[in-house]
């Protein structure tokens, strides 16, 4: 018997997965485990803060610090917890933008419920985030913002920052999906595998997070899997790569479900921002010539190196 091709196999198991009833239990059960881990020392130990803004579907965080430079704000992925800015204290974009001056705020996104099923691309990529900078602004006196944001919530950040540029001081992205087309790393597999989106909002909801999760290991077994063993493994000899690769498990157990309008683009490949040309960092200058030449079409990547 010819063996299946891995890709036909990827597509029906993911059809099967599709109708599991166990989704939302699965995700109780891992947020459970987080509080057991919790009780092992792996709880919470973030920076003070206290929310200044809350609507349905975000709440703004505004830490406390003696700021003397400009305002932040950090947007995490909308299918995670927050804390990711904020991990440990020898870990944690928060208490180094503190340390530094910065006037720190963050978009809490808020675990949707059926009233927020409707929220779309419109609603998290415009008008929430632009509430939030609304009151950073009422705050602050009026200063432009700087953007920092991370995996989906980069790719919401880099949306406002197209319809508000004039809104922003920067714009920092951190593993943001900008491009969902076939050449974009992991990503390209689990859109091309996702099953019709209409389909699974229909049974679903709102997209729980472990059907993401099962989504994302299926597609890229070593991103989602095996990376993590690795990582696991080279910890082991230092302290505190080890508490620190620990207090990321503890966070992923944190999912939260995706709002059915938002997957629907997402999982359509909608999402397709044109890249027009790739730079080493070295090369910005290069870049920025280049861009003012009209020498490009479509978006320019800034490589590290």
């Amino acid at each position: 018997m010819t063996p299946e091709p891995l890709d036909a196999w990827r597509q029906r198991v993911m059809q099967q997965i599709l109708s599991w009833p166990f989704y939302e239990p699965l995700d109780a059960l891992r947020r459970l485990a987080g509080a057991w881990l919790d009780l092992g020392g792996l709880g919470r130990n973030e920076a003070p803060y206290r929310v200044v803004r809350e609507e349905p579907g975000v709440a703004l965080r505004e830490y406390a610090g003696e700021a003397s430079g400009p305002p932040v704000l950090l947007v995490p992925a909308p299918i995670k917890d927050a804390n990711i800015w904020d991990l440990l204290p020898q870990a944690s974009v928060v208490r180094l933008l503190l340390a530094r001056g910065f006037h720190v705020y963050l978009a809490d996104w808020l675990r949707p419920g059926a009233a927020e099923r409707e929220l779309g691309l419109a609603d998290y990529a415009d008008r929430l985030l632009g509430g939030c900078l609304d009151e950073i602004a009422a705050r602050a006196g009026g200063p432009r913002v700087l953007l920092a944001a991370h995996s989906l919530g980069g790719t919401l950040a880099a949306i406002f920052a197209a319809l508000h540029p004039e809104r922003l001081r920067g714009l920092a992205l951190l593993g943001a999906p900008l491009n969902f087309g076939d050449d974009f790393g992991c990503f390209a597999p689990i859109v091309a595998l996702s099953p019709p989106a209409g389909r699974v909002t229909a049974l679903q909801g709102n997209v729980p997070g472990t059907f993401l999760n099962s989504v994302s290991l299926i597609a890229s077994p070593e991103t989602f899997a095996w990376s993590r063993l690795r990582d696991f493994a080279r910890s082991l000899p230092d302290g505190e790569a080890l508490a620190t690769h620990l207090a990321v498990e503890r966070w992923s157990l944190e999912e939260k479900p995706l709002a059915a309008r938002l997957f629907e683009p997402i999982a359509t490949g909608q999402l397709d921002v044109r890249i027009g040309d790739r730079y080493p960092l070295e090369q910005a200058q290069q870049a920025h010539e280049d861009l003012e030449a009209r020498k490009t079409t479509g978006k320019l990547l800034l490589i590290p190196s």
